[in-house]
């Protein structure tokens, strides 16, 4: 014999909608929710300062948990001129101007390496280069307010650099990891 459960609706005893482990479902370790966001802007312009500045592409996701993680991943291209390093990050929350090419001032940089090359960067020895820069990381918010993240770029060694070179397509996407 079958029985089959027809509902239009869910609620808890107080009237709120329930939340996947409310119902006994185990989310630990599954995508919960996929933020992504395009440039839609041209290159940015050129800068050799060592401050990172806002590449003015941004994105918001609000965790539904203090446990979950949000999977981070970028994908852009970068201009440096010859003999200089370009270092790409991804900032969260920061409290700066939303435009491109402002200094970023204020919330977290996610590269936390003592040398601080970003979380990708680039290099041309020789001649102007434009090149492909890209990379995954995994940051642990611990809340479930909204986070704000933006990919950030920094001249290395006052050479000029710049991101989305020759108006290319960058790609920056937030993945919510159950925790």
């Amino acid at each position: 014999m079958t029985s089959i459960l027809k509902v239009d609706n869910i609620q808890k005893a107080n009237g709120s909608t329930p939340k996947a482990n409310d119902l006994g479902i185990n989310t630990t370790g599954t995508v919960l929710q996929v933020v992504p966001k395009l440039n839609s802007s041209a290159s940015v312009a050129n800068i050799s300062s060592a401050n990172y500045h806002s590449s003015g592409l941004f994105l918001s996701i609000t965790p539904s948990s203090t446990s979950s993680k949000i999977l981070l991943s970028f994908s852009t291209s970068i201009y440096t001129s010859s003999g200089g390093f370009v270092n790409v990050s991804i900032h969260r929350n920061i409290t700066s101007s939303t435009n491109a090419n402002t200094q970023v001032s204020g919330g977290t940089d996610l590269d936390t390496s003592s040398n601080h090359y970003g979380l990708s960067h680039g290099y041309s020895q020789s001649g102007n280069q434009i090149t492909p820069s890209s990379a995954i990381f995994l940051d642990s918010p611990s809340s479930t307010s909204a986070q704000t993240y933006t990919l950030t770029y920094k001249s290395a060694g006052g050479n000029s650099c710049a991101i989305f070179a020759n108006n290319q397509t960058a790609s920056l996407i937030a993945q919510e990891i159950g925790g």
